[in-house]
């Protein structure tokens, strides 16, 4: 009998080993919709992954806007995770997208937050109407474009700098086209966002500042028309806000 139970303690190691082997076996080979329904959570709904293949190390899938929408962002998202920089505290993955995001983008999980390295990323327009709301009845069209230095993520909160061009905005709610190129600036600085609005080129003239705390957006600004398509615009102004003239006051959110 204590000769069963001292070989049964020998093979303690071995079969811890095994263990380990096969939940590391197991971890390695999870497919990658196992945190599909995490993505949805935690962008309250309004991201969602479809057509998913591969793991969690390497896989890709589609990339659908919204909560009642069915149509995918342009092309196919890939990614790539290095497990091996795990074991020195820090998760990397890059992501790649053809359509989007040809050079890529690499985000780096670290024991206080998650980095996002500088890169860029484009999108028609027209995908914003996905979202739903104001940004469906305007039915925007033009190229938008994302510029962003690293960022730092910690739970909430946030620090860094993005700028967004807006080129060769159109709008289903007019046939003036272009209406211009516009570029809005986002500063994170932990709980809350700054924002500047300007126009780079009209006939359709934006401006404005804001901020964003606590997912409440406060902002406030004017619109104009060049005065060869004033006229054609006019309907489209007073849906944007309150009319002074031939200005009109932007205002959202509690100022």
């Amino acid at each position: 009998m204590r000769s069963f139970g001292r070989s049964l303690l020998s093979l303690l190691p071995w079969a811890s080993i095994a263990a380990l082997t096969c939940a590391a076996v197991l971890f390695w080979l999870l497919p990658a919709s196992w945190f599909a329904a995490d993505v949805e959570t935690r962008s309250h709904g309004l991201v969602h992954l479809d057509e998913i293949d591969g793991s969690v190390w390497s896989g890709s899938a589609l990339v659908i806007l919204g909560q009642d929408n069915t149509n995918p962002l342009p092309g196919r998202w890939r990614w790539e995770v290095q497990p091996l920089a795990i074991f020195s505290g820090r998760g990397i993955a890059h992501l790649v997208n053809e359509s989007i995001a040809p050079g890529g983008i690499d985000l780096i999980a670290t024991s206080d937050g998650l980095d996002l390295a500088a890169a860029h990323a484009q999108l028609p327009a027209a995908s914003l109407a996905d979202l739903g709301g104001p940004l469906k009845s305007l039915g925007l069209g033009g190229q938008l474009r994302f510029e962003w230095g690293a960022w730092h993520v910690t739970g909430t909160r946030a620090a860094g700098h993005l700028v967004v061009h807006l080129i060769d905005a159109s709008s289903r709610l007019t046939s003036v086209t272009p209406l211009g190129t516009y570029e809005l600036q986002i500063d994170s600085q932990g709980d809350s966002s700054t924002l500047v609005l300007r126009t780079e080129s009209g006939p359709l003239f934006l401006s404005g500042t804001g901020s964003l705390a606590m997912g409440s957006l406060s902002f406030h600004g004017q619109a104009h028309a060049a005065p060869e398509v004033r006229e054609q615009l006019a309907d489209m102004l007073s849906l944007l806000g309150r009319r002074d003239g031939d200005n009109v006051t932007l205002s959202y959110g509690s100022q």
